[in-house]
């Protein structure tokens, strides 16, 4: 035990959770289960209110600890470090849920937890080094369903086993959670057909008695109280609940969820034919959190982050033909019928084909109607619903506007239905989704793949004068470049009679543009990207006025009449080519029959509040001291005989580059290159680099672009010079086009390299000169494996070779575990 403190932390985790029932219990049928965990992550304790760090003598008033034998205080644990010498927590407060962590390694040996006396598991903590962190031994052992009152728990130090290992025993904290006074009551709620809170038990508390019958998933912490966890092997909650569209053509089905796995059913009543179920699936166009819409089709994608809990609510809607996905605060919408599955609902697997859920599932409701966004949100947020009426309507503006010659009225608000009284409702293609916007609860986000299709109809043939309104945040010029909003028929016509109307911008994104009978106008009033503004076109006979944020800007000419055109209206989309997509955000669309006046416009826009520009959301690099918005060419340091990665960082570049080259030069003395490879902003990119001497030239191409902050390319090398030596790291010439052709100058900052020595940058792979990181540890393993060449400045313990025990110790020191 001598070399206890070099060793790996141990760390034991007994945590005290209490939870409400849902009736007294006065027999409880206790379950004992075996997970999976992560010792790194017990810092403090989850879900407790109150924890006993070992560190202190006194422990809070919610324990009374009690030991024996040889206990040796180290840091924040205590070990019990002799066979026969245990240690007791009993709480002062009731509880129903015990749970005891194990980290083990080499130094650990045989345990046995008792609860009340009773034991209720031993077993071998020894875990193997070799293979750290695999070869560790994490698990946590969780007691569910004991009787609501005081318990008391003890582990016990076994000694060593067969199966080899040490004799220690360690413990980090004790942990509770206060319990609730009472337990769930039913609830009455508008269209609530069922509510399964699963605190103790599987039954239904709407008032409707339809009570599920649980198949092996046991009682865990939830989001509320308790939750049911499922093995991902055969557990799942049958529901007698027929959500068949013939008895409900309206279903709602609310869930909080927290997956194991990147796959697998949460609630499903399907037989075969993509009938109504929630699942993690990857046939949505990725993989995360999906809605089965009938027909074969899977309702786009969320992605799921495994081991965090989400919130997902599904609304079908037979009558509107429409399936809407709600993951957290996200919106996803398509078209869909569904035929009928099975007359019952399993919770935690699909009847028909399992799919059993790895995880835990809390709150599960089923409503027997379409509930609106704010209804969704309020019982996300913990909310009684407040039962609006069913049937979503957009939010009114403040100040009265004039509905004079509305055709198509688009709020966004959770759907793409036309809320003109025309039925000139869209279709979502591909994942349009539902954000923050400007007016009422939602805006329509596109990601420069999807949009929104209307059936003709013939309200929609402007004849003479229209008015085109709208609010728009564009990311870019959008995927082809015009940052298309609208159109109605072929853009590229020459032909009046093919090329109706259309409300884009010039190919650059920046000025707004109408097409009016196959004619091109353009304003001259620039806008921004990342920016809200309201755009609004008036065609007055041959007149054209364009207003920006209810400012006129530019009076045009145009042609005088509008062709009738039979052809489908698009959003998002130009239709000469499927590769101009409107990337970006919109909000409370309109199309008029008729030229507002100026007093008209500003009624609807200042009946509006501007939220503040939203910054990208791309992941932000460690920024620049001096907020360098270009391309660097980062400063690194190592020492000789090592390699080193070093990146080429984007900051603060929001065009959509095409196109790159670049010629690099350093001194060959100091540093040799030996690969250059992409970075997360160009993995899609074509890309080619040639290396001579000193000199590096890199090129890529982009059929889309790439834009935000991250690595263009990291360039490879071998460090030769002499201790003390440094070379610049130059970019010595830069060039960039936009996706669509037009020249953008890009600023360029140079590095500096040094070389410094073995035990300066002893672990530090990416020669940075920081803190050493999991991602040093990582590098480590791949050396010792041989994926990459064996750096010795990673051979930590000085053995001559890197091995799995020095990323084990850069991992020790990267967690600061002492």
């Amino acid at each position: 035990m001598s070399d206890r403190s070099k060793s790996l932390l141990h760390v034991l985790f007994i945590s005290l959770v209490a939870f409400s029932l849902s009736v007294t219990v006065a027999s409880a049928e206790v379950s004992t289960v075996l997970y999976d965990g992560n010792a790194l992550e017990f810092t403090t304790p989850p879900d407790v209110v109150a924890y006993a760090n070992t560190a202190y003598v006194t422990p809070p008033s919610e324990f009374q600890i009690t030991t024996s034998g040889t206990i040796w205080r180290y840091n924040q644990w205590a070990a019990l470090m002799n066979q026969g010498n245990w240690i007791e927590a009993k709480t002062t407060v009731e509880t129903t849920t015990v749970g005891v962590q194990f980290w083990g390694d080499t130094n650990d040996g045989w345990a046995r937890v008792l609860v009340d006396g009773s034991e209720v598991w031993t077993g071998n903590t020894y875990g193997s080094d070799a293979y750290y962190p695999g070869g560790a031994y994490i698990k946590y052992l969780e007691i569910s369903g004991l009787d609501r009152t005081t318990h008391t728990i003890r582990v016990e130090n076994m000694g060593t086993n067969g199966a080899g290992g040490g004799d220690d025993v360690t413990i980090f904290f004790f942990g509770l959670m206060a319990p609730s006074a009472v337990g769930p009551t039913p609830i009455s709620e508008k269209g609530l057909v069922a509510y399964y809170p699963f605190d103790g038990d599987a039954k239904d508390y709407s008032g409707n008695n339809n009570h599920g019958t649980n198949n092996g998933a046991v009682f865990v912490s939830g989001v509320k109280n308790q939750a049911l966890s499922f093995d991902g092997k055969d557990d799942y909650v049958r529901s007698p609940v027929n959500i068949n569209p013939d008895k409900m053509p309206q279903v709602t089905i609310i869930a909080w969820a927290k997956s194991n796995l990147e796959s697998r059913t949460i609630i499903s009543h399907d037989n075969g034919g993509f009938d109504r179920t929630i699942a993690i699936d990857n046939r949505g166009g990725g993989l995360g959190w999906s809605a089965f819409s009938g027909s074969g089709g899977v309702l786009g994608f969320h992605p799921a982050t495994i081991g965090e809990w989400t919130f997902i609510a599904t609304v079908y809607d037979q009558d509107a033909q429409t399936i809407t996905m709600y993951v957290d605060d996200k919106v996803y919408q398509k078209k869909g019928v569904l035929s009928g599955g099975w007359d019952y609902t399993n919770i935690g697997s699909n009847p028909s084909y399992g799919g059993n859920f790895d995880g835990v599932i809390d709150e599960v409701r089923i409503y027997n109607y379409a509930l609106s966004q704010s209804e969704i949100n309020s019982i996300r947020q913990g909310a009684t619903v407040p039962g609006p009426s069913p049937t979503p309507t957009p939010t009114p503006s403040p100040t009265p506007i004039s509905q004079r010659g509305l055709v198509a009225y688009y709020p966004f608000d959770g759907d793409v239905r036309d809320y003109s009284g025309n039925n000139n409702h869209g279709t979502p293609n591909g994942n349009v989704v539902f954000t923050a916007g400007v007016v009422g609860n939602s805006a329509a986000t596109f990601d420069g793949k999807s949009h929104i299709e209307v059936k003709d109809s013939d309200s929609l043939d402007l004849t003479e004068d229209f008015t085109f309104a709208g609010w728009l945040n564009k990311k870019d010029a959008g995927v082809g470049g015009w940052a298309v909003v609208f159109s109605k028929g072929d853009t590229s016509s020459l032909f009046a009679v093919n090329s109706p109307y259309a409300l884009y911008h010039d190919s650059n994104g920046i000025y707004s543009s109408v097409r009016v009978a196959g004619q091109t106008i353009t304003s001259t009033a620039e806008t921004n990207f990342n920016e809200w503004y309201f755009v609004t076109v008036t065609k007055d006979g041959s007149e054209l006025k364009f207003y920006i944020n209810g400012e006129l800007k530019d009076t045009k000419k145009s042609a005088v009449s509008i062709p009738e055109s039979d052809t489908n209206l698009l959003i998002g989309i130009d239709p000469p080519g499927t590769s101009e997509y409107f990337r970006g955000s919109m909000d409370d669309l309109r199309i008029y029959n008729v030229a507002l006046s100026q007093s008209e416009i500003n009624a609807i826009y200042k009946g509006t509040t501007v939220p503040a520009p939203t910054p990208i959301p791309t992941p932000t690099p460690e920024p620049a001291i001096d907020k360098f918005n270009g391309l660097m060419f980062e400063s690194r340091s190592k020492a000789t005989g090592s390699s080193v990665q070093i990146p080429l960082t984007l900051y603060g570049v929001r065009d959509n580059i095409g196109n790159m080259d670049m010629t690099l030069r350093y001194d060959s003395s100091v540093l040799v290159a030996t690969e250059v490879v992409k970075g997360s902003l160009t993995s899609d990119s074509l890309f080619d680099y040639n290396i001579i001497d000193g000199t590096i030239k890199i090129s890529f191409a982009d059929k889309d672009g790439f834009s935000g902050d991250g690595s263009v390319a990291h360039v490879r090398f071998n460090v030769v010079g002499a201790e003390g030596s440094s070379t610049a790291l130059d970019i010595v010439s830069l060039s960039a086009n936009r996706a669509d052709m037009t020249p953008v100058k890009i600023p360029a900052k140079d590095g500096v390299f040094k070389v410094t020595s073995l035990e300066a940058s002893k672990g530090d792979a990416g020669g940075d000169g920081g803190e050493l990181t999991a991602l040093d540890a990582l590098y480590a393993l791949q050396m010792a494996v041989g994926k990459i060449p064996e750096d010795l400045a990673m051979d930590v313990n000085g053995d001559g070779s890197v091995t799995s025990i020095d990323a084990r110790q850069i991992l020790r020191s990267s967690a600061k575990l002492g």
